[in-house]
């Protein structure tokens, strides 16, 4: 009796591979890496991506913002000597932050150093934050109504659920506004927003 495989169940032939990579967003912007595993970590970066919890802020908000499956994992350079691995990483990150830093996702701009950060000038950060974001999706009278039905509902079963479709978020993307850990730098245009609505 022949055994069948499932074809969910082959083999990844990246599981295995060493390369430097890149996962691109719609908008261009891409978030540049390495592993001995190139497999292993696109499956990595998609579970986080899917609970919310990447260590790559910038990245997980673009996840939240197009959709994990809108992104292009790619290979960049496959790499056969592993002590090279690294090196062959900061080669292509440097390449990149003197070619268009603006489209770069990555927080540090050494090689393995994830959630260091890149040096931007204040008028840089500024632009990226909150509206600014390329990758933001919602805006700040979107937030204030979020959190003003949050605070007004919060024990409601599902709300979080209905809120993150109704404005085309994730639900861990709810989850950290009701937490500040999103859009925390726009607190004072929130604060001024809920007070314009509760006087209206």
């Amino acid at each position: 009796m022949s055994k069948h495989k499932s074809p969910h169940n082959k083999p990844n032939p990246l599981r295995t591979v060493a390369a430097v990579y890149r996962i691109v967003a719609p908008d261009g912007r891409f978030y540049l890496g390495a592993s001995k595993r190139v497999g292993r970590r696109f499956s990595d970066h998609r579970s986080k991506g899917r609970r919310g919890c990447h260590e790559n802020v910038n990245l997980q908000a673009s996840f939240d913002t197009h959709g994990i499956d809108a992104h292009q994992f790619v290979l960049l350079a496959r790499v056969y000597e592993l002590d090279k691995l690294e090196a062959t990483e900061q080669t292509w990150l440097s390449f990149f932050l003197d070619e268009c830093p603006e489209k770069l996702l990555n927080r540090s701009p050494t090689a393995g150093k994830a959630n260091t950060g890149i040096r931007r000038t204040e008028s840089v950060k500024a632009a990226r934050r909150g509206e600014g974001n390329a990758n933001a999706s919602l805006s700040a009278a979107s937030v204030a109504a979020i959190r003003s039905t949050l605070s007004e509902r919060g024990s409601e079963w599902g709300l979080r659920s209905k809120l993150a479709r109704e404005h085309g978020v994730c639900t861990a993307t709810i989850s950290k506004i009701e937490r500040g850990q999103r859009w925390g730098s726009i607190s004072p245009v929130v604060k001024e927003a809920l007070e314009c609505a509760s006087a209206a």
